[in-house]
């Protein structure tokens, strides 16, 4: 296409090897048989002898060769069937880090004259096509080689397919001009493919057959072959050049081996067939090709990601994939696939991280063309706030989530995902509705929505995490998440080692059975929390293996009878909390004390030098905090989320999060509770002020710069509400129970927020939770305004009839108050009832509605007479209210009027403060425009519309 060559990068990284492995006995004839050994009709790999004179050797084939079809080949050829040693060996395929290799290569490629062709997760077929298809002049092949000169492929399932060079060059149609196999041993692949690896049109670089590589070097290597290749060397000078700048690399060069070592450039070798082939390049810049599709199925919603990387655990990933992934055409499961894959067992054990990462490993190769949803689902207090997020989840704006929210979201699912195209849907952590602890009618509910998903749409597959089963009878399959394997325990627990001395001890002393390495991951009980824990503690000055587990050990005695025996459920997670308890105890008075108020914000600490600008986390944490988070708790309790624009945030995971609030019930820290809630509601009402967008009038501005500034503060208020929003939801939950009347001063607080963010289903939660536990009490100047709160929230969302009767609880109330005290609550009055009028407006009860208006106008107007900086904005909003409900009573010329009145109003208001106002005067004039023009008022309407579309 224009000229320009295409470099197609395939990559094949299986997460395992599943295979048979056979014996069998040599034929008459001995080792020279061999030669006719049936690789190819079996496709057998991996041979090994198990005797010393090579009478009886051991294969691997791949589990979808039928074991008839291996048992017949194999007696042709022995005499004598071979027998079946495992039927379904599973091994771990080592990580390639290919995203670090395309993305360097790429970078490496910006300005070259190439389009640039990814495809992860290559199966033969896949390759095959794209061959096909895209004729591409330049293909890299990432993937593991074996000794006997195999590439392994992936088989569409996150298995590995091997496949052999005879198989694989014969495929390899239309012949690219330049063919990379960054593989270990790819020789051997060239060896085994004959005459058909014999290009005499097209040139191969291929890997040493007796040697590994590593991944850097095969990057260093393609960073230089590749654009000299495009400047127009032909391939032997560009072999040349590469292999020289692998050789002179300071770190892995030909300097860094010993021995008779082979030199990590001579790894690399050119095949001798097409060595002066060279690409017709015109002058262009480097072209990205997206994948697969020429759009990206749908990934909104992305859940955060800590920036460690995840450390084995790829047995359970594959069993998983292959469980979540639809079953091939024509082929079904007994008893029907099941639709629900649900990761269970305790905090910590890695549940939330498998399902991410397998998000990310389905989302790399396209498997879901549907397209792919996460929802974070910790702390949802209803089924209507699930439903809400759900329905946001899957495309529906928030101020749409209004009647019958449950059939609601079955609408919008049947037009958000394509019929016929699966779907992932990852929902993580349902502990709070599907716990043990979850109320039962929530439980149900909660079961109600997921029944209701999966039957309204047949390809939606979901992937969720709880620490018990959900109970979804057909649709589930439960896997439990194990304990580590205790060599991949080893390797999270080196993963997290600091000191390469330490590093270098566990991986001398491993083969010991009796070393302190193999103690501890045994103490650990292969809990990838607590062997992360335990590698930290390897950080305190002085302390080795041996110390370590001496320590460890002492302190599981008091609970364990022999802290190295094999463990069941219980005894392992006495195990982990042991590890916690160890940390904890080596902290600093200071640290433990951070430590255990850090269970006060769940969201984390969010952090950044413009954002310590915004939020006086010392006034809270106290002096020194920073350095007590990096210094000693992030070598203990804390991940890492990397924002953008230099934030983050530091936080803890659910179990420590845990084990924090425990300490902190432990301590009486009642002085410093105050100071926690004394920050929250001080921010809390401080962004409030700002999301308004009013620039304070005793703010020296121009005019022409104040709307400019009034966005910017709404723009910083809603980044520090959404950032923060765990931490002072957990604050509310606090003060229902403790303070009602700081509740409710925080609650409306919230308002604005709440509604600039479409998360009306929440605030009418925590109107409803206040208002519940204000009843008991007697306090009902708190209770009114979470009524008028609640009747707003209940209103916006449909509920017009509940809503009506909030408000004219409320109106009695305040109607009540303001009889003993007219000056603190005739406002209150009239604020009731506007909100009453609105919802009876709504209701079809305009008479009722403008006597509602009318009587709060009278009580706005008497108020603004005397402080009309505070009130002449709900005079205009009134008049505006009230305007609507005149037109629609046919009283047109007093709507007009109403209308005018208020338009005269907002315009005052919004020269001053543009940001707050400038909206409601459009909204004015669209209204004056509609009046007008059924007052035959046509040229007058028209001007109105006009100037509200320039506003």
């Amino acid at each position: 296409m224009h000229g320009i060559p295409t470099l197609y990068i395939g990559v094949a990284a299986p997460l395992v090897e599943i295979s048979r492995i056979w014996m069998t006995g040599l034929p008459e004839g001995g080792h020279k048989a061999m030669k006719d050994f049936p690789r190819r009709e079996i496709n057998a790999y991996r041979f090994k002898w198990l005797d010393d004179d090579r009478s009886v050797l051991t294969f691997h084939t791949g589990v979808r060769v039928p074991e008839a079809r291996v048992q017949e080949v194999i007696e042709k050829w022995s005499g004598e069937q071979p027998a079946c040693i495992s039927t379904s060996h599973v091994e771990p395929v080592e990580s390639i880090d290919h995203r670090r290799v395309v993305a360097e290569l790429r970078a490496t490629l910006q300005e070259q004259p190439v389009r640039i062709m990814t495809r992860v997760g290559l199966t033969l077929q896949q390759l095959q096509r794209d061959l096909s298809q895209h004729h591409p002049e330049l293909v890299l092949l990432n993937a593991h080689g074996t000794p006997d000169g195999c590439l392994m492929f992936e088989d569409g399932r996150s298995g590995g397919e091997i496949v052999s060079g005879e198989r694989l060059f014969p495929l390899l149609e239309p012949r690219p001009q330049v063919l990379f196999l960054a593989a270990c041993h790819s020789g051997g692949v060239i060896r085994r493919a004959k005459e058909t690896a014999e290009w005499d049109d097209g040139a191969i670089v291929y890997i040493n057959t007796e040697t590994s590589v590593k991944v850097t070097a095969c990057a260093a290597f393609a960073s230089m072959f590749y654009p000299a290749l495009l400047q127009g060397h032909c391939v032997d000078e560009a072999f040349a050049v590469a292999q020289q700048f692998v050789a002179n690399d300071p770190v892995m060069g030909d300097f860094s081996v010993v021995g008779e070592s082979l030199a990590p450039s001579k790894k690399f070798c050119l095949a001798d067939h097409g060595r002066q082939t060279s690409l017709a390049v015109p002058d262009f810049k480097a072209v990205d090709e997206t994948d697969h599709a020429s759009s990206e199925p749908p990934y909104p919603n992305q859940l955060r990601r800590t920036s460690e990387r995840i450390v084995g655990r790829r047995r359970e990933m594959q069993q998983i994939i292959n469980a979540i992934l639809p079953l091939p055409a024509g082929i079904t499961a007994p008893g029907g696939q099941r639709r629900v894959v649900c990761l269970t067992k305790e905090g910590g054990i890695g549940k939330t991280t498998i399902a991410l990462e397998i998000v990310d490993w389905i989302r790399e190769r396209h498997l879901f063309p549907g397209g792919l949803f996460e929802l974070s689902c910790e702390s949802i207090r209803s089924e209507q706030e699930l439903l809400s997020r759900l329905l946001s989840l899957f495309g529906l704006p928030r101020d749409e989530h209004r009647g019958d929210l449950l059939a609601l979201l079955a609408e919008v699912i049947r037009h958000a995902l394509p019929a016929g195209q699966p779907a992932l849907l990852m929902l993580d952590n349902l502990d709070d509705l599907f716990g043990r602890q979850a109320d039962v009618a929530l439980h149900q509910r909660a079961t109600e929505i997921l029944e209701r998903m999966l039957t309204t749409s047949g390809s939606l597959r979901m992937l969720v995490t709880c620490r018990w089963p959900l109970g979804l009878s057909d649709h589930e399959y439960q896997m439990e998440i194990p304990p580590m394997q205790e060599e991949e325990a080893r390797d999270v627990f080196l993963s997290h080692l600091e000191s390469p001395q330490h590093r270098v001890e566990v991986q001398e002393t491993w083969a010991q059975p009796d070393s302190p390495i193999r103690h501890l991951i045994r103490m650990s009980g292969y809990h990838p929390q607590s062997l992360r824990l335990l590698a930290r503690q390897m950080g305190r000055k002085g302390i080795t293996l041996t110390h370590l587990r001496d320590e460890a050990h002492r302190d599981l005695l008091a609970f364990l009878q022999e802290p190295l025996a094999h463990d069941n459920d219980q005894d392992r997670l006495k195990k982990v909390e042991v590890s916690y308890e160890l940390s904890y105890r080596h902290l600093s008075d200071a640290g433990k004390r951070l430590f255990a108020r850090l269970s006060r914000l769940p969201g984390g600490v969010w952090c950044g030098e413009e954002i310590d600008d915004w939020l006086d986390w010392h006034d809270l944490l106290g002096k020194g905090w920073r350095h007590i988070l990096e210094a000693e708790l992030d070598y203990f309790a804390l991940v890492h989320y990397d924002g953008n624009g230099g934030s983050g945030v530091f936080a803890m995971l659910p179990p420590m999060l845990e084990f924090a609030r425990r300490k902190y019930d432990e301590q009486d820290d009642s002085e410093w509770d105050a100071t926690w809630v004394d920050f929250w509601c001080q921010h809390v009402s401080g962004w409030n002020d700002l999301i308004s967008g009013r620039v304070p009038d005793s703010w020296d501005i121009p005019d022409e710069q104040r709307g400019i500034v009034g966005l910017q503060m709404q723009l910083q208020a809603t980044t520090c509400f959404e950032q923060t929003q765990d931490n002072w939801l957990t604050l509310f939950d606090y003060l229902v129970k403790a303070d009602g009347s700081l509740a409710t001063s925080l609650l409306l607080d919230m308002v604005s927020f709440a509604r600039l963010s479409g998360q009306l289903m929440l605030l009418r939660d925590l109107s409803q939770m206040a208002v519940d536990k204000l009843r008991k009490s007697d306090t009902e100047t708190d209770l009114a305004p979470c009524l008028v709160t609640l009747g707003n929230m209940l209103r916006e969302l449909g509920a017009r009839e509940e809503a009506r009767e909030s408000f004219r609880e409320a109106l009695e109330i305040y109607r009540r108050l303001a009889h003993t005290h007219p000056a603190a609550y005739d406002a209150a009055v009239a604020g009731t009832l506007n909100n009453l009028g609105t919802v009876l407006f709504d209701l079809g009860a305009r008479d009722e509605a403008r006597e509602s208006f009318r009587k709060a106008l009278e009580i706005y107007r008497r108020l603004a007479e005397a402080h009309p900086a505070a009130y002449d904005a709900a005079v205009a909003g009134t008049l505006n209210n009230l305007g609507n409900v005149l037109r629609e009573l046919g009283a047109r010329e007093e709507a007009r009027e109403s209308y005018g009145e208020a338009l005269e109003i907002y315009r005052r208001l919004a020269h001053i403060h543009p940001a707050a106002y400038d909206s409601a005067v459009a909204t004015t004039l669209n209204n004056l425009g509609n009046v007008l023009r059924e007052l035959g008022a046509r040229e007058e309407a028209r001007e109105s519309f006009r100037e509200a579309l320039d506003s």
